[in-house]
Parts: C-alpha cells; structure tokens; sequence
C-alpha cells in the first residue's frame, strides 16, 4: 500500500529536518507571537468549518473584519489598495489577467511561471511573447526591456497590458522604472509578478519593489519571505490606470466561496508583525544572509551566488536571502546534491537545476539553525567530489513560432504523442520542470528539436517535469 499524503507529511516532521525552503516562517518559528499562541492553544478548532462567525447578527463571514488590516497592508507596501487572497498568488494573477486584460493583447517575456499560463487559458488573452535579454545562458530570464517594449508599443496599437516577473526564483531583479514609463506614456498598465518579493519594502539593502517604482498590479507570496502561511498571499494595487472596483471583482471569483480562516488569520497577523518592525524583521535575516555567504566562502568546491553572478547576467540587483550555491566545480550535478542533503544531512533545500541548489532563508531562521551548513558542505563536497564534467546546460533559444493563443490550444482537441514524434508539432499542454516552474513548452507553440532535446536532458538528470503523461509524452493540438 502507498504512503498517505497525511503519512508523508508526519515523516517529514518527524525526520527533524533542517527547512531552507519556503515558507519563510520556517516550520512556525518565525510567525507572529499572537498567531503562534492561539495556534498553541485552540490548534484546529481555529480553522473553523464551516467558516462562520457566530454574533449577535447570526452566522456571518467575518470578512469585513479583515479591511483594517488590508489597509494596513497597502500602506506598509506603498499600494493604493490591497487584497488578501488564500488561493496564493496563482489567484492574485488570474485577478490580474481577468481584471486588467480579459480577451485583449498582453506583452509577457518567455520565461514566466507557469501560474501565468493558467490565467492566460482562464482569461483568453493573446500573448506577445518576447525572448529572453540573456542569450545562451542555464538561467531563466524573465526580463523585458524598455527597448522591446517601446518597439512592441509602436507597431502594436491593440497591446492592453505589459506583464513581467521581477525578482526571478534566484533572487536576481531588474530596474522596472523605464519599462513602466514607457507604458504609462502609451497608457497601457504594468502588471507584476512579485511572488519572491514580498520582503523587498522592509530593508533598502534589497531591490526597489514593483510598486516603488510605479507598477499598476503586483502579485506576492507572503508566506515564501515573510511569515504567513503557505497558500497566503497579496494582491497590490497601485498608480491610476487600474479600477479597484473591476479587480475586486474577479479577486472575488478566483477565491473560494469557503475561505480558510487560518490563511487569512496568518495574513492578518503577518501584517501587523510587520507594521510594529518589519525593518527589525528583515534585517536579522539579511544579516543570517551576510553571515552564512562569509562562512561558505570558505568551502572548497562550491561558488555561492552574488552581486558579481547578478551583474554578469545583466541584473542591477539582487537577494543576499537566496543562497545560490554552484556545486559544478566539485563536478556534482544541483539535483544529485540536493538529493544529498535531504537523505543524508537531513537539509531540505528549496530547489535545484542542473549545477546549482537554492537555499533560502526567512523571518524564521537562527545563527543556530544556519550553524550546520559550513561543515555539512564540507563533507559533501569531500565526499562526493569528482572531476568537473559539463553540469550546465543552456536553456531553448525559444525561437518557436507562437500559432494559436494558450487558451485556443489547451482547449482544443487533442492527442497525446513520443517526445520525437511531437517535434513540429503544436503544443496543447504547458511543460515545465518544477520548481522553478519555468515552462519549457507553452500551449499553442510549435515543438522544436531544441525543446525536445531539452527536455530528455531533464529526464536523464532527474528532475520533476510536469505536464508530460507517465509514458513522458505530450499532449499536441490534434
């Protein structure tokens, strides 16, 4: 009999197992006191089912009761209006998509999350996809530059919206200010995927936030830096152009009719954590961040991402919180070191590509808790050293011709088919390793070899690929 998903989750509680992954409160330590405490003290019974208040008026949703705190919110991010959501920021971008865009034209750079192919498929919007900045490079870029933008704004007079993703999943940002400038001028919104962000308000030593400089709508993962629980997140609103009545309404329906009450309790708590030293917060983790960088430095056999890794790749700015540790001078591939860690040393990192691991610190984490990871990295790499061998590979060039919308595509009939047999052949499912979610196949694409190709490497070096079928085939447009 296979393990139960309940199963699961208590063997990994009870393997005591060192989080350097998301969510940033890291197994509870870094939530709020109150939250902790009633948490401690009523356990379950605070999730209440069915999600009622009971009052003198009757039984009631107590959601009025969460506008202060919303309030709040906006004023400690710098937005004009912010919404809760409990469907993550999955939601916050469906809200984003259905509310600012619907059926019309949407600029995006290639390299998004795959959340955002859902809400184009939900939404109907065409997308004009524009290539990578970065050329050959392993890294996901989901850059767009001023320049592309003004030349897609110039030829293009039915563009409603320009969405990008900003800071990427290794923590490395752009400066966004030219880019929402340019679509100001032309009238049209910028639209933000800020999951990986949300601490960026709360120290200067971070990126500027989307809002800071001038975005319209910006989606954040509370829970990944912050202290919320997982499935927690915010939708900003920001400048003039977006009307917060048209996005209340469709935050309303990309939201359960049966709100967690613990989700929402955990952004409420989250949020006046924040507003009593939110700076104090996350600065003690940036410090964690500075301190752990010194100690790795000095561990032979890996590079530890920084600003000279950000700037090489074109990014002003970037995250000292995520610790991008490069094991190819050790010659050890990042998804056979991440498997390392967890069965040997008991460390759960948050992700890993083909040379790299992606450790991340939160509100959560301790001198204590980062204390192990100097001398567990220096028997692994001891260990399992080798001669360096090719552990880098760069991504598709993505020069596939784009022939129907997401939506048109995942919608219509369609066949399953081998890797090989699929090459030209129209793609009807998103494909991407996860995480990082990056999709290597969009719905609506032609398959290229250089796709194919890129995927079977994927296989061979063990990653978690979603979309293919068990038999590793792909759903094409019949």
């Amino acid at each position: 009999m296979s393990i139960s998903f309940l199963a699961a989750l208590l063997a990994y509680c009870e393997e005591n197992i060192s989080p350097f992954h998301t969510p940033g409160h890291k197994q509870g330590r870094g939530m709020a006191l109150d939250f902790q405490r009633a948490w401690q003290q009523w356990g379950l019974k605070l999730d209440i089912d069915p999600p009622v208040l009971v009052g003198s008026e009757g039984a009631t949703l107590p959601l009025a009761l969460l506008a202060e705190a919303e309030s709040k919110a906006a004023e400690l991010f710098g937005g004009k209006a912010t919404f809760f959501l409990t469907n993550g920021t999955t939601a916050g971008i469906q809200s984003m998509f259905l509310g600012a865009i619907k059926d019309r034209k949407v600029i995006i750079p290639r390299h998004i999350h795959y959340s955002v192919l859902g809400a184009l498929i939900l939404s109907g919007a065409n997308p004009v996809i524009l290539p990578p900045k970065a050329k050959n490079s392993e890294l996901p870029d989901s850059r767009l530059t001023p320049e592309q933008v003004q030349q897609v704004l110039s030829s293009d007079s039915e563009i409603a919206g320009v969405f990008t993703q900003n800071p990427t999943y290794f923590g490395f940002a752009d400066d966004l200010q030219d880019l929402i400038h340019i679509a100001h001028a032309a009238g049209i919104p910028v639209l933000v995927d800020e999951a990986h962000g949300p601490h960026f308000a709360f120290s200067s030593e971070l990126p500027p936030t989307a809002l800071s400089q001038g975005a319209d709508l910006v989606a954040q993962s509370t829970h990944k830096l912050l202290t919320s629980l997982t499935g927690s997140s915010m939708l900003h609103l920001g400048g003039t152009l977006i009307d917060p009545e048209e996005i209340s309404r469709y935050v309303e329906i990309t939201q359960s009719t049966s709100p967690s009450f613990l989700l929402l309790a955990s952004l409420e708590s989250a949020v006046y954590q924040l507003a009593a030293d939110g700076q104090g917060l996350v600065t003690q983790v940036l410090e964690l961040a500075y301190d752990l960088r010194r100690q790795l430095a000095e561990v032979q056999g890996i590079k530890v991402y920084g600003s000279i890794e950000a700037q090489a790749e074109g990014y002003p700015y970037w995250d000292p919180t995520k610790v991008v540790i490069d094991f190819s001078p050790s010659g050890l591939g990042g998804v056979e070191a991440l498997n390392i860690l967890r069965e040997e040393y008991k460390i759960q990192g948050e992700m890993a590509d083909f040379s790299r691991v992606l450790l991340v610190l939160g509100p959560g984490d301790d001198r204590d808790s980062i204390a192990c990871l100097k001398p567990i990295l220096t028997d692994l790499v001891a260990r399992y050293k080798r001669s360096p061998g090719r552990t880098t590979i760069p991504l598709p060039g993505y020069s596939s011709q784009q022939v129907l919308t997401p939506r048109e595509a995942y919608f219509a009939p369609g066949v399953t088919l081998s890797l090989k047999e699929s090459i030209g052949k129209v793609a009807a499912q998103l494909v991407a390793p996860y995480p990082p979610g990056i999709p290597i196949l969009i719905p609506g694409e032609v398959i290229t070899v250089e796709q194919i190709e890129y995927l079977k490497e994927l296989a061979c070096s063990g990653f978690q690929v979603t979309g293919l079928t068990e038999q590793a085939e792909i759903r094409v447009v019949k």
